[in-house]
């Protein structure tokens, strides 16, 4: 359906901004994608190591870059989400599913 919205709108005579969480909304002709830096400049096994239970979220805002890069079509889907559920102490199995998940 995001597709279907951004396929629409993106021959309109307008400015259209949609955040999603979704992949592959954006990888149309003519559509700019852009992606927040995220913590993908930082090392993830790095971070962990400075965290302790009480300040895990604090730590991670201080890390987190939410300025925007343009990206091609082709751009991996960062992993953030998983990373900050890994340092988080989401149980493992469900962490494997969810990367079997974006695998496909």
């Amino acid at each position: 359906m995001s597709k279907a919205i951004v396929d629409y709108l993106k021959d309109k005579n307008s400015i259209t901004l949609l955040t999603t969480h979704y992949d592959n909304v954006a990888n149309l002709d003519n559509v700019v994608h852009l992606q927040v830096v995220g913590l993908s400049q930082i090392n993830i096994f790095d971070l962990a190591k400075e965290m302790d239970s009480h300040e895990k979220m604090e730590i991670i805002n201080k890390y987190m870059d939410y300025s925007l890069r343009v990206v091609e079509k082709d751009t991996a889907v960062p992993k953030d989400a998983l990373n900050i559920a890994r340092i988080m102490g989401l149980d493992e199995e469900i962490l494997k599913l969810a990367e079997k998940y974006l695998d496909n």
